[in-house]
């Protein structure tokens, strides 16, 4: 079984991530991980369906035979799938700097971009694989959501394209500008914009 996994208590770029992910490795399941807050917990309630999303209760660590990790490279914040970091093949997409000791992957893409749904939107559309409407709306909040609706200093020219195509796709605005919630301070915003421009781009495993 493969499975799809991002931090604990995601945000909408992880969701969105989770999501995407599951459409670019055909036959593997996306696993929701902790608590989510409100805003999140909405979406989730009304999009369950096309999200497919299924509970890390509901998996025997056993059975799983890859994974995909997107949205960080802390192997503390996937527990308890981290207990699978050596005994399985691992694919990785973030655009977080890396911590100290990443997540050890042979395949995906770390790349310094404001948000991973950017990652995963356009390596979707290079694969020529179509992005559902519902999908499209949610990799676009996750995009708005980390880029600060695409004004923060850390947002690059991929993020604009990714999210032209989502709106190709049928995203709706309208659908982001109900979940969107400002986060963060002037300052939270600039010093992560500081930590994502030292992060160096890589590709994992040639991916």
């Amino acid at each position: 079984m493969k499975v799809v996994v991002s931090h604990n208590k995601p945000d909408f770029d992880a969701l969105a991530s989770l999501a995407l992910a599951r459409l670019l490795h055909p036959g593997s399941v996306a696993v929701l991980l902790g608590s989510l807050d409100s805003q999140v917990a909405a979406f989730v309630h009304l999009y369950r369906d096309p999200l497919k999303l299924i509970e890390a209760a509901e998996i025997a660590l056993e059975r799983v035979s890859e994974l995909i990790v997107v949205d960080t490279a802390d192997s503390k914040r996937i527990a308890p799938f981290d207990q699978l970091l050596g005994q399985v093949p691992v694919t990785l997409y973030d655009h977080h700097p890396l911590p100290a000791n990443p997540i050890p992957a042979g395949k995906g893409l770390h790349q310094p971009v404001g948000a991973t749904a950017t990652i995963l939107t356009l390596l979707l559309k290079a694969n020529g694989i179509v992005i559902p409407q519902e999908l499209a709306s949610l990799a676009l909040l996750g995009i708005h959501e980390d880029t600060g609706n695409l004004s923060f200093s850390l947002t690059r020219p991929e993020d604009h394209e990714a999210a032209a195509h989502l709106l190709r796709a049928g995203a709706s605005l309208s659908l982001v500008q109900e979940f969107s919630v400002e986060h963060y301070t002037p300052e939270h915003r600039e010093l992560f914009a500081q930590l994502l421009q030292e992060a160096a781009e890589q590709t994992l495993g040639g991916r």
